[in-house]
């Protein structure tokens, strides 16, 4: 007996982000320099690590908030609203990255890790509860088999996003010796592309996580069952994804 199916979806889930995400990284550099910047590198690399931060800083703060809609409305609704809210906030860039107002910049690359970072977060708690509802039908515990597969898929991914963010750029028009004098039609598209291809990946991956059956009455259930075959034996750690 086999339970490929929540674990398949869980996976797709996070690919899809994943992929979608790497595959805009240059362009939301290219966007700061040339598009909100002009072509005037230095400034936009100013901005761009005023992005990082933001990103970084937003993202930590977020995970409380997901955390708390997660026992609220449960891990899969709460991992969709954040899928949700990524949507928004890349849908945002159209009108955040303006060349009159860089400030918003930081503000809305931090709203947009605060996403992420929920996904992240959610996408390992629902991974813990994959492994239970395995041993529920294999009678076996097999974590590193699940982390090993979604870490190589996960790399894997990335790895692909990252190597079409170049042939995007190049499909934009961008050329390089223009400098700060890019075509319109260069700089409508790397606009265009940067919100486009991350909600594609985001869609898809609310439709595959809206599909894990692993509801928390489900979960409840199978926990119980568990506990019931061979007592409490999940650490710390363990015990707080699955609490999340």
């Amino acid at each position: 007996q086999t339970c490929a199916l929540p674990i398949c979806l869980l996976l797709l889930m996070v690919v899809t982000f994943a992929i979608g995400q790497s595959m805009v990284s240059t362009l939301s550099y290219y966007d700061t320099v040339y598009f909100v910047c002009s072509g005037d590198v230095a400034r936009g690399n100013g901005w761009n690590s005023g992005m990082g931060i933001g990103n970084m800083v937003f993202g930590v703060l977020g995970l409380p908030l997901f955390a708390i809609l997660s026992q609220r409305i449960g891990k899969r609704h709460a991992l969709a609203s954040a899928l949700g809210f990524s949507i928004v906030m890349y849908l945002a860039t159209w009108w955040l990255y303006n060349p009159k107002y860089p400030w918003l910049l930081p503000l809305n690359w931090g709203l947009i890790g605060m996403g992420a970072a929920a996904i992240w977060m959610l996408y390992q708690s629902i991974l813990a509860d994959v492994m239970d509802y395995d041993e529920l039908n294999t009678s076996m515990r097999r974590e590193g088999s699940f982390n090993a597969c979604a870490s190589w898929l996960i790399k894997a991914g990335m790895a692909v996003g990252f190597g079409c963010s170049g042939i995007m750029l190049s499909a934009t028009g961008f050329d390089a010796k223009l400098g700060g004098a890019q075509t319109p039609h260069a700089l409508f598209m790397m606009r265009f592309l940067f919100p486009t291809v991350p909600i594609i990946g985001l869609l898809l991956a609310m439709y595959f996580v809206l599909r894990i059956p692993l509801t928390h009455q489900r979960m409840t259930e199978i926990r119980a069952i568990l506990e019931s075959r061979r007592g409490k034996v999940m650490g710390r750690i363990c015990t707080a994804l699955r609490s999340i």
